[in-house]
């Protein structure tokens, strides 16, 4: 008997919108009942997660040159 699963692969391409592709992470993430793997890409913002401390995550200097 095999034990094999399906993994969905989504790359998404909407770089200038953050504030969409957020939302739409949040709603796949509880809408879908499929393993996902899930790529995407913003320009120029910085994404912290509940659990993450800014300044552990940020590299201020760059960030301020962005």
């Amino acid at each position: 008997m095999s034990n094999s699963r399906s993994l969905r692969v989504f790359v998404a391409e909407w770089p200038e919108n953050q504030f969409f592709n957020l939302a739409f992470e949040e709603v796949f993430y509880t809408e879908s009942k499929q393993p996902t793997l899930r790529f995407w890409r913003n320009d120029k913002v910085v994404v912290i997660g509940r659990f993450q401390s800014p300044p552990l995550e940020i590299n201020a200097v760059e960030a301020r040159d962005l």
